[in-house]
């Protein structure tokens, strides 16, 4: 049996290192700025990239571990419209109900029902068509 494996969402620092960045699709359309990282109320890990859109009326939460950072952009496996689409942030607060949507949405955006994983830990390999490169 072949084992597969697996790395390790980023962290902490280099999310930090992304600030101000712009942060595209899966397909390279640009989707807003990365404005913060938000930490898990729970566990103090850093969770969530802050997206502002372009003219900043509008902001997102896109999961940390499934962002990548080079060349002075961040790359997210969602399409433009599934960001847009996801649970707005209206408040500088991360509730738990809040969390909550967020985890739902993003695990039926990947089309997986398995529950959300530390940024630490392994994460499950994403469908082919939510692969970046």
């Amino acid at each position: 049996m072949i084992e597969q494996m697996r790395i390790a969402g980023p962290g902490l620092q280099d999310a930090l290192g992304w600030l101000g960045q712009p942060v595209d699709d899966v397909h390279g359309v640009t989707i807003g700025t990365l404005a913060d990282v938000w930490t898990d109320p729970g566990t103090g890990e850093p969770r969530w990239l802050l997206i502002r859109s372009r003219f900043g009326s509008h902001r997102w939460l896109i999961p940390l571990a499934d962002a990548f950072g080079a060349d002075g952009h961040v790359w997210v496996p969602y399409h433009r419209a599934t960001v847009r689409e996801a649970p707005e942030v209206r408040s500088e607060d991360l509730t738990p109900e809040l969390g909550a949507r967020l985890d739902s949405y993003y695990a039926d955006a990947r089309g997986d029902a398995a529950p959300p994983v530390s940024p630490r830990a392994p994460r499950p390999t994403p469908e082919p068509a939510h692969r970046l490169g």
